[in-house]
């Protein structure tokens, strides 16, 4: 018979290894009960909606900023250095309102999808989905963010478990 420590050889006379005083024969206890409860697990939800929040605040902010830009350069138009004689006289506001619009929809649903999933409110998870839709046609980080929010809003069982986050 060997220790199981030091792996010296053993008589069995003994209780303890005369190499290394490790008890022999002994099973140590399991450092864990079988009727102690399991830990709990947060939901793949619960786990990621923080950062959900402040990629939504994140993008809601870029959003107003690309609004900001937009509308000092539609403003700058009117001087005539920025939209040509060709389409700025017909076409120029048209187009810059759309985008205007556009980005300060973007910029309005974001923040408000960023404070519905923050505040745990009842409608902050279809604002999400919406704003995910909406946020798809944006390049890269738009699409990014509406693809993440969209797998997450809608796998399995998410509105199960964002109905036992809400606060009532």
């Amino acid at each position: 018979m060997f220790c199981n420590k030091c792996g010296a050889q053993l008589d069995s006379a003994g209780q303890f290894c005369p190499n290394c005083g490790a008890a022999v024969g002994v099973v140590p206890s399991p450092s864990y009960s079988a009727s102690a409860p399991l830990a709990y697990s947060e939901p793949k939800l619960a786990r990621r909606l923080t950062l959900l929040v402040v990629l939504w605040t994140i993008y809601g902010i870029l959003e107003a900023l690309r609004a900001a830009a937009f509308h000092f350069f539609a403003g700058m138009s009117h001087f005539g250095w920025w939209s040509g004689g060709d389409w700025g006289g017909w076409a120029g506001h048209w187009v810059w309102g759309w985008i205007l619009g556009m980005a300060v929809l973007s910029a309005g649903l974001a923040l408000a999808t960023a404070f519905g999933l923050y505040e745990r409110a009842s409608w902050g998870r279809g604002v999400a989905i919406v704003a995910a839709i909406f946020a798809l046609i944006h390049p890269l980080l738009g699409t990014i963010l509406g693809v993440y929010t969209l797998v997450l809003m809608l796998s399995g069982d998410a509105a199960e478990q964002y109905n036992r986050l809400v606060r009532r």
